[in-house]
This record gives C-alpha cells, structure tokens and sequence, in this order.
C-alpha cells in the first residue's frame, strides 16, 4: 500500500504533502541571521497554525488551537461537537468527535488511518492510526498516535497528547519571547526533517544532538525510512532515503545536509552548557 492510495483532498492532508515537519527551521528564525526558506518546512505546531490558516481561508473557521505543553492541534467547533486537525501526526482526514456518538461512559472516539502505510509480514495492510477521545463533562481531548511496527508485528504508541478543550492559545503565533526557551527544552533531543511523498511514503533526516562533540558533521546523520527502518551515514540506504528526502524538497542533497547541520550548528551556539540530552533511540521500528 503507497500513501497514493489513501490521499485525500483538503487543508489537512495538503500540509501532510506539501508542508515538510522540520524540527530544524525555527532555530533558524528565532535564533539565526534569517528564517529557513520555506522549502523544508515547519515545525509540528506551525504545520497545525498553517492548517488553521488553510481551514479559515476555506470557509471552516473560527479555527481554536488547543495546547499540550509545546504542542499545538487545531479545532473546529460544530453544533454538536469539533473537528480535531493535527498534521503532526500525520493523518489525512479530521477527526470528527460528535456528542450524539458518545458512549455508556459518555466519552466520544473517532479513528482515523494516518501515515506511514505498512504491511504485515503476511502481506495485510497496516497503516498508522490516530485515536482521539474526548470527554466532554471533563473538557478532555486525548489524540493518540500508533504506528505498525515491523519488527515487533503490532500497532505501538508513538506519541501521546492531553488537551484541556477550554483552554486556547492566546496568540497565533505566540511572542518570541514564549517561543524561544521552549526551543531549549531538554526533550529535543534530535533535529529532523521529515516528508511524506505520495508515492514514496515517509522519509526522515535526523540529527541526535547528543551525538560527538565539535562542529556538527554529516557522518552524525541518521535517515528513517517508510518501514521504520534507520541507516547510518555512509549506508547505501541512507543515500536512497536522503535523495528521497531531497527530491521531495526539489533541493540537492547537499543542500538538505547543509541546512541541517546549518540548524545543529545554531543550536549548540545557543543551548546551555549545563542542559542535559537525553541519548536518541536507533531501535528499528
């Protein structure tokens, strides 16, 4: 099964295609000479804030972002309950919670299928999933990630986030001020830009900031491709997966390297010499 097959039309899944997940960019932004060119994308709560701006340009809005500590999804309020919008966990069609579906518990689920496609080892297919579960009495919004793992042969929890419904952000985008320390946060632990081609699946370049001292080096890169798989610098499958990256960006892979590395550098210029990063997982999906 390719992403071709399940793409859909419509603000959330053009950002999932057009609106790369770059973790590097805004280091650019807020604390470089420049902002990133727009080429290698956003970050996971300006991909929902584009989103937002897609949804109101078309007619869907108000648009209200709800936050989980540096995370951000996007909500459309209907008469009897929202649409939830969260590109970073790449699924193509909102997931639409209504009270009439609410169950004993009266809690209300909706699933939507998400990127990457995969396959079982017998050939069945296995996309991600999103789970949202809202309550509405405890004005609760849970979004719950899992992807297919290969090797393990089931679903596994990739990322998890709580949203109190009757909080929003205040400001879109919020000052810099309340951007920039939260780009200091000891949970990032890597710089990545990922993208998910409709043809060739989900690719990712990824930087472990606890990797070796000194100047940022492309031999410290990591590629991640549609089955979870990692490759070293140096492994012909990190070259395939990087020129799939680059191809996708319309960029050479040259420059893909050197804008990350670009970002890695910024990062150690800026971070304090007492935070303490946490080593990055290599464990094939």
């Amino acid at each position: 099964m390719t992403v071709t097959d399940k793409a859909t039309a419509g603000p959330l899944a053009d950002v999932v295609f057009e609106v790369p997940y770059s973790s590097v960019s805004q280091y650019y932004e807020y604390y470089g000479d420049a902002p990133a060119p727009a080429v290698y994308g956003l970050s996971c709560v300006w991909q929902t804030f584009e989103v937002g701006r897609r949804l109101e340009a078309a007619g869907h809005g108000p648009v209200r972002y709800l936050v989980d500590g540096r995370h951000v999804a996007a909500v459309t309020t209907t008469a009897d309950g929202m649409d939830v919008y969260d590109p970073y966990l790449l699924h193509l069609e909102p997931l639409r919670l209504r009270r009439a579906d609410a169950g004993p518990n009266g809690t209300v689920t909706a699933v939507r299928e998400a990127v990457p496609f995969r396959s079982t080892g017998a050939g069945e297919p296995a996309p991600g999933r999103v789970r949202a579960v809202w309550t509405p009495k405890r004005n609760r919004l849970r979004l719950e990630y899992t992807r297919f793992s290969p090797s393990r042969g089931h679903h596994v929890v990739s990322r998890m986030f709580t949203f109190a419904t009757d909080r929003v952000l205040g400001a879109v985008p919020p000052p810099a001020e309340v951007v920039r320390p939260l780009l200091l946060h000891p949970e990032q632990n890597n710089l990545s830009v990922r993208v998910v081609d409709r043809d060739l699946g989900l690719h990712e370049l990824v930087y472990p900031l606890a990797a070796s001292a000194g100047p940022p080096h492309r031999r410290d890169l990591l590629t991640r491709d549609n089955e979870g798989r990692w490759a070293r610098h140096g492994r012909r499958d990190f070259d395939t997966s990087l020129g799939a990256i680059a191809d996708t960006l319309a960029v050479s892979t040259s420059e893909l390297v050197d804008f990350v590395l670009g970002g890695v550098d910024i990062y150690r210029r800026i971070v304090p010499a007492d935070l303490e990063i946490a080593p990055y997982s290599l464990e094939d999906e």
